[in-house]
Order: C-alpha cells, then sequence, then structure tokens
C-alpha cells in the first residue's frame, strides 16, 4: 500500500481499472488548497475498450487539476511534465 500511495504522489494521478463499473476506468487528481491540503478531486471516467492506454488522458486531467489548485491559491511546483505510464508523451 506505501508503495501504490508514493508512485500515486510521483505520478500526479491515480487510475482505478473496472472497480466501479465494468468496461470503464476511472482517473482521478487531487485539488489542493494554499496550505497544500488535498480538498478535493477532479475524475474523468473513459471506456476501457483497449483503444489506448488510459493513461494518455493523465496530462489534460493533471493540468485542469493544477489549474483549479492555483486557482485555490495553492503553489503548484513545475511546469507541464507528467509522468504518465504506458503513454507516450505529447509535446
Amino acid at each position: 500500500l506505501r508503495r501504490r500511495l508514493a508512485a500515486v504522489r510521483a505520478d500526479g494521478y491515480v487510475i482505478a481499472p473496472q472497480m466501479i463499473t465494468l468496461g470503464a476506468v476511472g482517473l482521478a487528481a487531487p485539488v489542493r488548497d494554499r496550505e497544500n491540503r488535498v480538498v478535493a478531486a477532479l475524475s474523468v471516467v473513459v471506456p476501457a475498450d483497449g483503444r489506448g492506454s488510459p493513461h494518455m488522458h493523465a496530462p489534460a486531467l493533471v493540468a485542469a487539476s493544477r489549474g483549479v489548485s492555483r486557482a485555490m491559491g495553492a503553489r503548484v511546483p513545475g511546469g507541464n511534465t507528467i509522468r504518465t505510464r504506458g503513454a507516450k508523451p505529447s509535446h
């Protein structure tokens, strides 16, 4: 569990494959406040139909959660580099 949580922290998002709905994959990223506390999350659900890695949606999701966090006064580190397992980086 600790290793999994460390990976989620490093990635900036989590994937929940078919845990709630069969045939769907959920992704979530944290929204932080000015004290850097996680106060909410943004999530998306995508089909698990094999037409691409769910990780390919992570950059947009994490960028959106960082934007909301900034609007809430959080100091969000770094640029737009987001670790995405199994997805090709986009430029």
